[in-house]
């Protein structure tokens, strides 16, 4: 994956994270130069530091701090669902009215915000069904009948 293509992937996971409310797992380089995994709820964007002001977990200690991570150092992102973070309502609004100032991690977030939507109606629109089955032992049709099924001790 190409540096571009990379900072697309963060950007699109980071504003996912921001107006979902969810938590980020991030492979972060610290300031040493080797990889720290987090697991992240971002508060804020600070734009002149191209930084995030975070809640965030240390995957290898468990411990919770809250952080500052810039936004170049995150070498990957993934979205983590079924999580919860409060939605910072006054980013989400200066991220609207404002896009240029974002500019530097977000790019196309008409997109994003179109693409969710479209991905959200395909969720939405397949049919709910079971596909796995599983046999009740010594149970046969043959052995089922209208009066009913004569259980054993077994």
């Amino acid at each position: 994956m190409e540096a571009g293509e990379l900072m697309n992937s963060i950007g699109r996971d980071i504003f996912k994270a921001i107006h979902e409310g969810k938590w980020l797992s991030i492979k972060y380089r610290n300031k040493q130069g080797s990889l720290t995994k987090y697991w992240i709820g971002i508060y804020d964007i600070d734009t002149r530091y191209k930084s995030l002001r975070v809640e965030g977990l240390h995957l290898g200690s468990f411990q919770n701090m809250e952080l500052t991570i810039f936004i170049d150092k995150i070498e990957s992102t993934k979205l983590l669902d079924g999580t919860y973070q409060p939605v910072n309502e006054r980013l989400i609004e200066d991220i609207k009215l404002n896009p240029n100032k974002y500019a530097f991690i977000f790019t196309n977030t008409a997109n994003l915000k179109i693409l969710n939507y479209l991905a959200d109606c395909n969720k939405l629109d397949s049919i709910p069904y079971k596909s796995e089955y599983d046999l009740i032992e010594r149970i046969d049709c043959d052995k089922l009948t209208p009066a009913g099924y004569i259980l054993d001790e077994e």
